[in-house]
Order: C-alpha cells, then structure tokens, then sequence
C-alpha cells in the first residue's frame, strides 16, 4: 500500500473517535461533517488547494489582505501548519504549475497591485518572480491554456475591464492587449462552454451584468451574451454539470438579499436561466461537488451577511437543489473550497472568512469534515 493510503486510513480512524463531540447535523441523508481545524487568523478573502510541497496531500493558500498571505501546509490528515515564508496581501490567489516544471507556482491577485508571482521549487519553498507588469490591479484570477500552446494562462476578472495575460511558456506574462467589459467582475471562471475544444470565460457582476466571453482559439474572446438579473450583486459563481446532460451550467450566488440562482447550459454555451431561486442567507464563495456520494454536483456556500454566518449546504436533486443544513460560525464568509483534505474518499470544506465589528476584522478560517465515508 503507498504511504499516502496509510496516512489516510490514520485520519479516518481519528475521524471516527472525533464524531462522538463533534458531529454536526447531517445536511442529507449521506453527508455528514464534523468541525475541524481552525486556521489562522488575518482579514481573508480567497483560498486555493493544490499540492505545495510534493507529498501527495493538498496544502491551501489563503489570500489575506492583512498580515501577508500565507501558505498552510498540510500534514495528510486536514491539521494545517503555518509555512513560515512570508507573501504579500491578496485578495484571491492560485497554485498553478505555469513554468512547465511540475511543480507549483504561487499567484497573487490585490486591488491596485501588479501580479505577484512566486515560484515554487517542489518542495514548499518559493522565490518572487518580477514580471514587470503595471500595477493594473485585479478582485480575482483562473489560469487555463487560453492560446492553446501547452501553457497556462491568465484570465484577471476587474473593477473595470477584464485582462488576459499569455504565458511564454516560463512563466512570465505579457499583456494580450484586450480589455473586456466594463463593469465590476468579482470573479471568474474558465471553463469549455460550447464544447468546441477550447477555453471560455464566465465573469460574474456586481452591480450588473455578467458575462460569457467566448474564445476563438487562440485566447481572442468575444461576448456571447449578458447574464442579467435585476440589482445583481453576485459575488459567487461556480462551473458544474448540475442537471446531468454533459455541458458545464453555472451557479451564481447573490449578497445583499438577491436570492441566488441556476444558469443551464443549452450545450452551445448560452446559459439560461432556470428559475430557480434559492433564498438567502447572504452568500458569497460557492464550489460544487459530489458530498452526498450520489453522483452528482452538490453546492456549499459560505454566508456572508448579517444575521446568519457560516456555511450552508444545498442537496442535488435530479437538478433541483434543496437547501440541507446551515452550520453557524462566529464570521463572514469570502470563500470555500471543497476538497478530499485528509485522504479518505470524500469532499471536505475549507472556508474563508472574517469578522465584522464596524469594520473587517480579522478571523481564523474553519475546516469541516466529511465523515460519509467513516
């Protein structure tokens, strides 16, 4: 047996011995979580998994806009260790192998600052990268082969116009030159769309219309269509095959009341509305993923706004969500991810939040885990 599967079976025996104080409700019938760890403690605003340093479990960047972004590593069973190197402030990040070495690079996103980018060595170290590149500022980025030349680009969602950044294959980015939109996109997705084999973008709005850009295939992109709604302020959108046809629908998750809402895919990239609206609570990061063991995509959102904080979980239902358990938790929600953290075959949750007291505050993010296959 690898060791990787030996570290894994420790931390479902663990997780069994925990279940006894800490079991939370059960959000369905075949998803049930208990709290973790708590991690940290700065304003944070994004989070982004991916295997930092080589041995097989996921670690978690976490974007903080105070006190540096940090990278936490993981030690296989979802308890996370400070890495003591230090990062700028961010307000979104990526681990994303962009130099071809196989290993992965770490990229920073802030209001009113150039792209950050640090290289990784493999083994949970990094070193700054300089790319000279204007300090144009982004609220979010996703990397993808945008130019279809066997590297990952970037696609930087903006308080304006949207950027696309083309990889040399090393590592370093250069400006494409185009200039999407013009409203507020708080954050994007990449994703085939239209099933024609390369690369799209779907950029939400806050305050406005969002939008689907089409790529040509050599990282151009035009406007397919708006996704409207009156007074959107969507702050959270995810990519999945919700309703089970084959195509990539979008999820999009409103803040200040707007309940939120299903976009279907009709296979050719246009996405339309479904109707259905799911009511608040205030909602902010959203990801997708099987939790319930039933073969299909599930959502978890962290809440947002006042009264209620936490995390919410909402049950697929042959395409129909259905709203499960609301977990509290003393913060505001930014982001969530959900991931297998300690290595025993379900999704768990990494969320990131701060307080509120007049003004953000800073707050510890919070782990729950899965215990359906325990």
């Amino acid at each position: 047996m690898k060791q990787i599967g030996l570290v894994g079976a420790s931390c479902v025996l663990f997780g069994i011995a925990m279940i006894a104080v800490s079991l939370v409700a059960a959000s369905s019938e075949n998803a049930q979580f208990s709290i973790g760890d708590r991690v940290g403690n700065a304003l944070r605003w994004g989070i982004a998994l991916g295997d930092a340093d080589g041995d097989g479990d996921l670690d978690a960047l976490v974007a903080n806009e105070s006190r540096g972004s940090l990278l936490w590593m993981n030690d296989g069973c979802a308890s996370f260790i400070e890495n003591a190197q230090p990062f700028p402030d961010a307000i979104a990040g990526k681990l994303v192998d962009v130099d071809g070495d196989e290993d992965l690079e770490i990229m920073l996103v802030m209001w009113d600052e150039p792209l950050s980018v640090w290289r990784g060595e493999g083994d949970g170290t990094y070193s700054e990268v300089l790319q000279g590149l204007l300090p144009v500022g982004a609220i979010d980025l996703a990397a993808a082969d945008l130019d279809a030349d066997g590297d990952l680009d970037l696609f930087l969602a903006r308080d304006g116009e949207d950027i696309v950044l083309i990889n040399d294959g090393t590592g370093m980015f250069s400006d494409s030159g185009q200039r999407l939109g013009t409203g507020f996109s708080a954050e994007v997705e990449l994703s085939d769309m239209d099933q024609d084999g390369d690369i799209d973008a779907v950029a939400d709005g806050w305050g406005g219309s969002g939008h689907i850009w089409l790529n040509d295939g050599s990282g151009f992109f035009t406007q397919s269509h708006p996704l409207t709604g009156p007074n959107w302020h969507v702050n959270g959108l995810a990519l999945g095959d919700v309703d089970g046809d084959g195509d990539l629908d979008a999820v999009l998750v409103s803040s200040l009341y707007d309940p939120h809402e299903i976009w279907l895919n009709d296979g050719s990239g246009f996405l339309v509305d479904s109707g259905q609206r799911l009511a608040a609570p205030d909602g902010y990061g959203v990801a997708l993923g099987d939790v319930d063991g039933d073969d299909d995509l599930d959502m978890v959102m962290v809440i947002g706004g006042q009264p209620r904080t936490g995390i919410a979980l909402w049950i697929n239902e042959d395409g129909v969500f259905v709203q499960g358990q609301i977990e509290p938790y003393a913060a505001l929600g930014r982001d969530v991810a959900l991931a297998d953290l300690d290595d025993d075959g379900d999704l768990d949750i990494f969320g990131a939040f701060l307080a509120y007291t007049g003004g953000f505050l800073p707050s510890p993010n919070r782990i729950w885990l899965n215990r359906s296959n325990d």
